[in-house]
């Protein structure tokens, strides 16, 4: 064989090596997101989802009332807005493009008809428009506005946009004044333990056993304090003009300057929950501006563990709950990374990971907890100011937590005592259906409320964990005979109105 023969067998063998190399690479690579938007570290590119938003806001004539800062609400809510854009886009203005809408007058079939809808991701652009919305006036169409506002984003995003994901953020600061929202059977969000977890047992409990366990596959309603929402459908799977059956377009809604429980709050809260949204009330302009930079807000997991060697069940479990994040189904990530956490605490990775969830499902207290655990760990970690951020901003949302529960548990007590006065002497039928509604929700919210407060008193915690028994015998009597239920739950409805007396007191 010739010298030339063998470099052409060579040069051969080794465009079959390279050849063969390039074809394992991994399709999907990691990278470094270096963004104010993000925790700055290694992240997955397929969970930077384009997104297309409509801020749909109250423009009525109580927006024109002063906030907490002495200027009028309607100001407020435009800075605010700017204030979260901001912030967005300079970190992720590539995909991200907001729109404005306004809702105000009366009982028109789209308030929004004349007002033109622009999408942009320039700042300056987006000022524009803010400042050209005019002054508010009239009532509170909330009802057609939400329904409009959906279909033309929609119409956008099969027609001009570039994302999987259109939301929807809605403000107001009142009650529906034209289209009801809510059915009759419907308290808030209708979401119960039935609907998170199709069982009655505590979602939140922690098990070794992963083999035979099943996860709830669904987001969840987050209920239990000044949010509400990330819910499948919310009740028996009804349908209704609030969700589309093409584009999926999720409502983040607001309630902005409104009474913690009053109806105005429960309908946004519904709105949220129908299309697996979140719902927060806010009493200023610096809550209304975490919560709109909330509802932009992408969680960026550490795509693998921080520990070698991983068995390959382990592995499996650590991936499943990532790609649960990047899913957005955030009770099930939850819920897997507590599991694998307690196997292997030493996982830092893992801890963040958690600490994410946790915030995502507004367990401020768990989340804070992980998050320093992570840097006990890792205290050299690249996005370390980032968590020290994180964490700042989460303590400020658990005080405001403690405030908003305390007029929520206050609101429930004053809901009771119409029951009492009005349900016994069939004074109202309407609110008998609406009571059945609020019990079943409510057996969920007390379900969570020791662990979204932190309560280490046991005394406390066994007062929640009354109420929520109570609520739950009374969920059964309404099974079983919805018509006459609650001459059988009297007893139980005494009761769960005395420890919440007691449990306000406490707080």
């Amino acid at each position: 064989m010739n010298r030339a023969m063998k470099k052409f067998i060579a040069l051969y063998l080794l465009c079959i090596m390279i050849f063969s190399f390039v074809k394992h690479i991994p399709e999907k690579e990691y990278y470094n997101i270096t963004t104010l938007s993000s925790p700055k570290d290694i992240v997955n590119d397929s969970i930077v989802n384009k997104s297309s938003t409509i801020f749909l806001i109250d423009k009525s004539g109580s927006m024109n009332l002063k906030g907490k800062s002495g200027k009028p609400k309607w100001e407020e809510a435009k800075e605010a807005v700017l204030k979260a854009t901001s912030s967005i886009l300079k970190g992720d203005n590539e995909n991200q493009q907001v729109a404005f809408l306004t809702f105000s007058g009366g009982c028109v079939e789209d308030p929004t008809k004349l007002q033109t809808l622009k999408f942009s991701s320039d700042y300056k652009i987006i000022q524009q428009q803010l400042n050209a919305l005019g002054k508010p006036g009239g009532g509170t169409p909330l009802h057609e506005a939400v329904i409009a506002a959906k279909k033309r984003l929609q119409h956008y995003s099969a027609n001009y946009g570039d994302g999987n994901a259109s939301k929807l953020i809605v403000l107001s600061d009142g009650v529906a004044t034209c289209g009801q929202i809510r059915p009759k059977d419907v308290y808030g969000t209708g979401t119960t333990i039935t609907t998170i977890s199709g069982t009655t047992s505590n979602t939140n409990s922690n098990t070794s056993n992963n083999q035979n366990k099943s996860y709830p596959n669904t987001n969840t309603t987050n209920s239990n304090n000044n949010t509400a929402g990330n819910s499948l459908n919310s009740f028996s799977q009804k349908t209704n003009s609030f969700v589309g059956n093409t584009i999926p377009v999720k409502y983040f809604t607001i309630g902005f300057d409104i009474k913690p429980g009053s109806p105005a709050e429960r309908d946004l809260q519904y709105l949220a929950g129908q299309s697996g949204g979140k719902y927060l009330n806010t009493q200023n302009e610096f809550e209304l501006t975490r919560a709109f930079t909330k509802f932009f807000k992408v969680y960026y997991p550490k795509p693998n563990s921080s520990l070698p060697n991983l068995t390959f069940e382990k592995e499996h479990l650590f991936l499943t709950a990532v790609e649960a994040i990047e899913e957005e189904v955030y009770r099930k990530a939850q819920q897997l990374f507590e599991d694998f956490c307690t196997e292997n605490p030493k996982d830092y990775n893992a801890l963040f990971n958690l600490a994410l969830m946790y915030e995502a499902n507004d367990f401020h207290l768990q989340a804070i907890e992980k998050f320093e655990q992570y840097l006990s760990l890792k205290p050299d970690a690249e996005d370390k100011d980032w968590v020290l951020e994180q964490i700042q901003l989460l303590q400020n949302d658990m005080l405001n937590f403690f405030d908003y529960t305390r007029k929520l548990l206050k609101t429930d007590l004053k809901y009771l005592e119409l029951y009492f006065k009005k349900i016994q002497n069939g004074e109202s039928l309407a609110l008998a259906y609406e009571f059945m509604g609020f019990i079943q929700e409510k057996e969920f919210y007390y379900n969570d409320l020791p662990s979204k407060l932190g309560l280490e008193s046991n005394r406390k915690q066994r007062i929640c964990n009354t109420i929520q028994s109570d609520l739950n015998k009374c969920t059964k009597y309404i099974k079983k005979d919805p018509n006459s239920w609650d001459k059988n739950a009297t007893p139980h409805l005494s009761l769960i109105f005395y420890n919440l007396e007691t449990l306000i007191d406490t707080l």
